[in-house]
């Protein structure tokens, strides 16, 4: 029996560990997301003309590009 309740222990430290690891990944990941959507919300303006669309579309590429989705 006690190794069965040592099985279970393992299991759940096993569990806390992952979970620390996570949350150690999310937050990082998370502020670099709010970034982006701070970037991208300026960019939202309408653009009266084609050379402000294509500025606008050249920075969102290199936006894009830097967060690792181009």
């Amino acid at each position: 029996m006690n190794w069965l309740l040592a099985g279970h222990t393992v299991g759940c430290l096993s569990l806390v560990t992952q979970h620390k690891d996570f949350d150690g990944g999310f937050v990082p990941l998370q502020k670099k997301l709010s970034a982006v959507r701070a970037k991208v919300d300026v960019e939202n303006e309408p653009q009266p003309d084609l050379l402000g669309k294509e500025t606008r579309l050249q920075r969102l590429q290199v936006l894009a590009h830097s967060a690792g989705m181009g």
